[in-house]
């Protein structure tokens, strides 16, 4: 197969007509030219060029071959300049998945600021249930980054990005309402809204429920945790729910628990790609939202 030093030097003496003058474009020597053009000639089985003393001539396969030399060329050209591009931020995909209860607590505002200094970077957000479905997929490389609580088992880079509370979402009338924070204790008796079995926050809050001895009673299910604090909204029952998972405007009143309880936000990275470090250091300087901005009384 040619070589394409060899093919630039062959359309470049089709471009300048002479072998001195296609060497001075290039930046090498006159007889390092030649020889790219021999080689070429010799690895094609056909001449070329036409040489004669007061210039080069394409003979007629090379100038049959002039429009695919022409567009080897061109495309090495735009590779390295999209290289460039990707290299600098201007342009590439970064796949961010993440764990459903902080899509919303995390991502907009650093969305917004990336739009504004990286146009032409796209950004694709993937969400599931669970923290190890999340490093599963950045594991398997369906996913860039991944931005949830620690997961179970993961031995690839993590950045911890703050930490989330836990928080009793209800409806404005609801009798806890009017506290200021809420022990666990006062729940026990209440009928709450609960999430599914496969959902990771399912097995959280019976895990936190059991710690205290305690057993939590459920009047509905969920396996979307912003449905869980939407619903709680309306009267069905109180809702434990991350921080994160609230709307920015949540119809209801959120209230933290006494004592408070949390858990670590992480991104999982496979690489150092530079494009993925940097949305992890905006990630980072964002931070995780705290109660005093989301809260709703």
């Amino acid at each position: 197969m040619p070589s394409l030093r060899a093919l630039q030097c062959f359309t470049a003496v089709a471009e300048h007509d002479t072998v001195t003058a296609a060497a001075v474009h290039l930046g090498i020597t006159q007889p390092a030219l030649s020889h790219q053009i021999t080689a070429l000639e010799r690895e094609l089985g056909v001449a070329v060029l036409d040489r004669q003393q007061r210039g080069s001539r394409l003979t007629p396969a090379g100038r049959a071959l002039l429009p695919y030399a022409l567009t080897c060329v061109d495309a090495e050209h735009a590779f390295t300049e999209q290289a460039r591009r990707v290299a600098g931020l201007r342009i590439g995909e970064l796949r961010v998945c993440c764990a459903q209860s902080v899509t919303a607590g995390l991502l907009p505002r650093v969305l917004r600021h990336w739009q504004r200094r990286h146009p032409d970077v796209t950004i694709f957000v993937s969400e599931f249930d669970s923290a190890d479905r999340v490093a599963a997929a950045v594991r398997a490389g369906d996913a860039d980054l991944g931005v949830a609580p620690t997961p179970s088992a993961w031995d690839g880079r993590t950045t911890t990005l703050g930490w989330e509370e836990m928080v009793v979402a209800m409806a404005v009338n609801d009798p806890l309402a009017s506290s200021a924070s809420v022990p666990l204790t006062r729940l026990a008796d209440r009928g709450l809204v609960h999430f599914t079995s496969g959902h990771a926050l399912s097995g959280w809050v019976d895990a936190t429920f059991a710690a205290a001895g305690l057993h939590s009673r459920v009047v509905v299910r969920t396996g979307q945790t912003s449905a869980a604090a939407l619903l709680a909204a309306t009267g069905i029952g109180p809702a434990l729910v991350p921080l994160t998972a609230l709307p920015p405007r949540y119809p209801g009143v959120v209230r933290p628990l006494r004592p408070k309880r949390g858990r670590d936000i992480v991104a999982l990275t496979a690489t150092d790609d530079p494009l993925t470090m940097t949305f992890v250091a905006d990630l980072v300087a964002n931070g995780v939202p705290t109660l005093p901005r989301t809260r709703t009384a």
